[in-house]
């Protein structure tokens, strides 16, 4: 049984054979691959950050780099963002206010081209009602720009991947 399970294993990693031959559990060898596809999945994973704000938009890729992330995207506006759809985000953060439409306008059209990519809205402003209105027109989740930190960014992109592969 484990000869066979062994076997299989080997189309994830040329190294298994090495890992098998120095003792270490199939338990082991298992969570070194789950770990690797965990790092791809992130490599592959394109986000957009959307804000015209310079300062947030480092910060915030920053804190998905040093997540692990490495595919981002940033757009200055909205109408940048939406010429750039058919790159395919899986992820999106936008912001509420910016020059050219606001983040609403921004999330309708984002939602009519495909429904299922993630948006996470940003904002600075502590106003309840943009964040219903977010909501309802199909933002994941609400981040205040003042409160973000690697462990809430962490936490909502987590939570939206975890929510878009049981859609798919």
């Amino acid at each position: 049984m484990e000869y066979i399970l062994f076997y299989r294993l080997q189309h994830y990693s040329a190294h298994l054979n090495l890992l098998y031959y120095n003792n270490l559990s199939l338990g082991t060898i298992m969570d070194l691959i789950t770990v690797n596809k965990h790092k791809e999945y992130k490599m592959n994973k394109r986000i957009f950050l959307v804000d015209d704000d310079p300062f947030w938009t480092e910060i915030l890729k920053q804190i998905l780099t040093d997540l692990g992330y490495s595919n981002i995207h940033t757009f200055s506006n909205g109408t940048e963002c939406i010429n750039n759809l058919h790159l395919n985000p899986s992820l999106i953060f936008l912001d509420y206010q910016m020059d050219d439409m606001n983040g609403i306008e921004v999330l309708k059209k984002i939602k009519s081209y495909y429904p299922g990519i993630g948006v996470i809205f940003c904002t600075g402003y502590e106003d309840l009602s943009i964040a219903v209105d977010a909501m309802e027109h199909g933002s994941f989740d609400y981040l205040l720009k003042g409160n973000a930190t690697i462990k809430e960014v962490s936490n909502l992109v987590e939570k939206v991947n975890n929510n878009l592969t049981t859609i798919v």
